[in-house]
């Protein structure tokens, strides 16, 4: 396997942790409970920072690359297309935060319309790329496209699963290492 696609891989599985962890403090809103703010504010911003800094470029890049081949079929045509809308969800999911925070009155229908939405077009959209995408990927691109592809990529460091934690996801961190142990 691409080293390429196991760090996206791995990406995905931190993914997953990170959306179950705000789908937990959802759940507690959903019941009338107060969820823990400080984590579903980490969970936004580590959204809005890593995957559109260094995640979905790389995604871009192999598809740029996939897509000058003859044996692909563009099954996945639309891979960009879908990371403009988790980018343009992610920062509504921002905003309606960032207005409970302010004390701003929210219906809670339409909180939860918009973290369910955002929930379930990102595990949709990596279950795509898990399945389709990174396979078809593996099958088409040989050892000189995956080179020429990491070669264009700037490396950046991933701000909560990386070697350095940023002081801001220290509780989310915790709170996905908590849950991991139970």
């Amino acid at each position: 396997m691409a080293k390429l696609i196991e760090a996206l891989l791995h990406d995905h599985a931190n993914m997953q942790k990170l959306l179950a962890a705000l789908e937990r403090q959802i759940r507690t809103f959903d019941n009338g409970g107060i969820p823990d703010y400080e984590i579903i504010e980490a969970v936004v911003q580590y959204c809005l920072t890593y995957p559109d800094s260094c995640h979905h470029p790389r995604e871009d890049a192999i598809y740029h690359r996939i897509a000058t081949k003859p044996q692909w079929d563009g099954a996945v045509h639309d891979l960009l297309s879908e990371h403009a809308e988790l980018a343009t969800l992610t920062r509504e999911v921002a905003r309606t935060l960032d207005a409970i925070l302010a004390g701003r009155d929210m219906p809670r229908d339409r909180v939860m319309r918009t973290m369910r939405e955002f929930l379930e077009a990102y595990r949709h959209h990596m279950a795509m790329e898990n399945e389709f995408f990174f396979p078809n990927a593996e099958k088409i691109l040989d050892d000189d496209d995956w080179s020429a592809i990491e070669a264009e990529l700037k490396e950046v460091e991933d701000p909560l699963f990386g070697p350095t934690l940023e002081k801001r996801f220290a509780a989310l961190a915790q709170d996905v290492l908590d849950w991991d142990k139970s």
